[in-house]
């Protein structure tokens, strides 16, 4: 087994980097996001109050690893074209 991670550090390391990347990128993107959608759920309009619980509700009863799969296959066949890494 040491002798595997020897041989490739690099490539370890390279999957390392884009890990902490994706996650901070992800990190960064869904705090927004979270915060716009609990400022929306204390508006005093009944309908965007509706809005921001469907949304919330759908994201969070969905498994990350669905989502994951959809940005990776669906959406590169319907709108944008996607890299794995962006995906």
């Amino acid at each position: 087994m040491i002798h595997i991670l020897s041989e490739n550090w690099q490539t370890f390391l390279t999957g390392f980097e884009n890990t902490i990347l994706c996650s901070v990128i992800a990190l960064f993107f869904s705090l927004i996001i979270g915060s716009i959608f609990a400022i929306l759920q204390t508006v005093p309009s009944k309908l965007v109050r509706t809005i921001a619980n469907i949304y919330i509700e759908i994201f969070r009863n969905i498994p990350l690893l669905v989502i994951t799969m959809v940005f990776y296959v669906v959406v590169p066949q319907f709108f944008i074209k996607l890299s794995g890494f962006t995906a």
